[in-house]
């Protein structure tokens, strides 16, 4: 079982395509790991509780990324935006992604593939974005689970082909006692 690995350990595998790197105890993807590094594919599935950086993949180019069943609460989109220009297939399924960022959109409009099925994601007004997205993209989704919701409990359980916009909706706090 692989736990960690130095910055610049794959430096001098400039022929490798294909980097697996699942199912170990990997704990943190430090900035700059996979500098210089042109992969077909990159493997970090199964490395439950892995840590991001915003640089984790800066001087990587690779066409597909799978981060399922990482354990992985949030995306931070600075950290795979950078792959914007060659990446095409990203699975993060099998997470525990309630929200994701809007920014990511810019990322997702250039993927040939997309997993985020099995992430307790909370259908509300922030999902809106992702649910107009998935309508708008659904075969990018093909061959795997569409998202589902968790929250709010009236769509737990929910695919998101089987919810329109309206039904993402946040829900408006009145205060007792505030202006009317």
């Amino acid at each position: 079982m692989i736990n960690a690995f130095q910055v610049g350990a794959f430096w001098d595998l400039a022929h490798l395509r294909w980097l697996d790197l699942s199912n170990n105890r990997i704990r943190a993807i430090e900035p700059r790991t996979f500098d210089g590094l042109t992969l077909q594919h990159l493997f970090v599935n199964g490395n439950r509780n892995v840590r991001l950086y915003t640089d984790s993949f800066v001087g990587l180019a690779t066409t597909g990324l799978y981060l399922h069943d990482c354990s992985l609460r949030t995306i931070n989109p600075e950290s795979i935006v950078r792959l914007n220009f060659t990446l095409r297939y990203l699975w993060l399924n099998g997470n525990e992604l309630e929200r994701l960022d809007p920014r990511l959109k810019q990322l997702f409009e250039v993927l040939l593939h997309l997993r985020l099925g099995t992430n307790p994601l909370r259908c509300n007004c922030w999902a809106v974005w992702l649910k107009a997205f998935y309508d708008g993209s659904r075969e990018m989704f093909k061959g795997a689970p569409p998202p589902t919701c968790l929250r709010p409990t009236s769509l737990k359980g929910r695919r998101f082909n089987n919810l329109t916009v309206h039904d993402l909706r946040c829900q408006v706090t009145i205060i007792p006692g505030g202006p009317e």
